[in-house]
């Protein structure tokens, strides 16, 4: 289990690099309807995850009052664990298939198991894992942020 507190995945209990190995790449799209935003996350990770490729996108979906992240990752090689991190200012709830964050719920497709951890002198912050056991190689997660 990762040490630091921060909103990026974690592959096998590793945390991503406190400085990337190499730039990030960007590009942003804004619309009518929705606003784009997505970065080149692999360089974040050392080589030991063994990604072949991590990129994060995060989308205002202006219409729908919502905002989606989704992670497309592959790997080199099947790692036993892939945890996707969310620091939080509200204790979350977990449901079903999503969680209640204050006055919204993050969802997502699949498999994921919600753990909730209340961070050590962090002033009421929570860290929210949701956690994948035995990923594919190449996955696409999606989150969704609504009001309640």
């Amino acid at each position: 289990m990762g040490g630091e507190a921060h909103s990026l995945p974690e592959i096998d209990g590793i945390d991503p690099l406190k400085r990337p190995r190499a730039p990030l790449a960007c590009d942003a799209d804004f619309g009518d309807g929705r606003d784009l935003m997505s970065v080149d996350l692999t360089d974040v990770y050392p080589e030991e995850c063994g990604l072949a490729a991590c990129q994060r996108t995060l989308m205002v979906m202006r219409g729908e009052g919502s905002v989606r992240l989704v992670d497309a990752i592959e790997f080199l090689r099947q790692p036993r664990q892939l945890c996707f991190r969310f620091l939080c200012v509200q204790r979350p709830i977990p449901l079903h298939d999503s969680v209640r964050l204050g006055p919204m719920t993050l969802s997502w497709d699949g498999e994921l198991t919600p753990e909730v951890e209340e961070l050590p002198n962090a002033s009421g912050r929570y860290l929210l894992r949701l956690k994948l056991e035995n990923p594919p190689r190449r996955l696409i997660c999606g989150f969704r942020f609504e009001p309640n």
